[in-house]
């Protein structure tokens, strides 16, 4: 059974992990981070890690790629031109 972790959500944007399926065909690596943008209702980015490290700097990847969607987001509800 695949497990999912809600990590942090900000704005519209959700970034979670979740643990491959022991169903996976071959050496599917053991951990997924993805970036969901719940406005769009689709996955936005997603990073297949195998180690904590890798974790940690697809989290750090993810989360910039958040705030930068929110960012844009925001504009666009004030009225700004892009």
């Amino acid at each position: 059974m695949s497990r999912t972790l809600s990590i942090v959500i900000t704005g519209n944007c959700e970034i979670r992990m979740f643990n491959a399926l022991p169903t996976w065909p071959g050496d599917a690596p053991p951990l997924w981070i993805e970036l969901f943008d719940h406005g769009d209702r689709v996955s936005v980015d997603s990073c297949a890690c195998r180690e904590i490290d890798e974790a940690v700097a697809a989290f750090d990847a993810l989360l910039s790629d958040a705030e930068a969607l929110n960012a844009v987001r925001g504009a666009e509800a004030n009225g700004a031109q892009l």
